[in-house]
């Protein structure tokens, strides 16, 4: 699944130009996610997952939600 989005988020890429930079993250995190399953992940990378969550929630017009990095962090057991 994670393999055919990619793929296809690649295919468009091209013709994308105001998502360009969500794309890019959400193509990175797919890469990451085509490795391991998310419980199989290591500290580093699920800091890199979160850091690519949060490129493409900034990039929204409406994403001023209430899940802030340090609460996602906290709830994967990533707090310092």
């Amino acid at each position: 699944m994670v393999l055919l989005l990619k793929n296809i988020l690649l295919e468009l890429k091209p013709y994308l130009r105001f998502k360009e930079l969500q794309v890019t993250a959400l193509v990175q995190a797919c890469t990451l996610l085509e490795l391991k399953k998310i419980g199989n992940l290591s500290s580093k990378e699920l800091r890199t997952l979160v850091d690519l969550v949060f490129v493409i929630k900034n990039q929204n017009y409406k994403s001023h939600g209430t899940l802030t990095k340090e609460v996602l962090l906290h709830r994967l057991g990533l707090t310092p």
